[in-house]
């Protein structure tokens, strides 16, 4: 069963949470903080100091993400309870699919969750590549250290909704 919540965070971001078979989380964080009235931030403004997580992707787009030891969704370990609590805050690390071999070496005793990045979507909502998700072993490490895994989605803006952006930060209407 899949079941999703959307809400919208500090920053007028687009959250959304995906509870996938009672044990993989996945999130995505659409970076839409410009909808918001009060910014006036316009979409050449945004591809002139895009963020890092844009550069990074764009830099690291053509490499491709190793393959997982496939282990069957059936087969991913739960999510255990901490045996120690050595976090008192919620500790993401950022894990993007061009470094995923290094998963085995995270310290799982500082973090309470690990942000895979990314998969690919579209304006429709589609997705165009999970970069080898869902990646079982690193679920299994970190499920097994008490850490949850989620999946961070990215999305860009394509070149036909610019009018109807800019107009929304001018206030004319479309």
């Amino acid at each position: 069963m899949i079941k999703s919540d959307a809400f919208f965070t500090r920053n007028n971001q687009i959250l959304f949470m995906i509870k996938f078979h009672q044990r993989l989380f996945f999130t995505a964080i659409l970076g839409l903080s410009f909808i918001s009235a009060g910014n006036t931030q316009t979409i050449d403004q945004m591809r002139e100091h895009p963020g890092i997580h844009q550069i990074e992707s764009e830099l690291h787009q053509n490499i491709k993400s190793a393959p997982d030891e496939s282990i069957p969704l059936s087969e991913v370990a739960d999510l255990q309870p901490r045996i120690a609590k050595t976090t008192t805050h919620e500790v993401f690390g950022y894990l993007p699919y061009w470094q995923y071999s290094a998963y085995s070496s995270l310290n799982y005793q500082l973090l309470t969750t690990v942000a895979y990045f990314s998969a690919e979507i579209t304006s429709t909502g589609g997705i165009t590549n999970m970069h080898d998700w869902p990646v079982s072993a690193l679920v299994n490490k970190a499920h097994t250290n008490g850490v949850r895994v989620v999946l961070v989605a990215t999305f860009s803006i394509p070149a036909r909704w610019r009018h109807y952006w800019e107009m929304r930060h001018t206030g004319t209407n479309a």
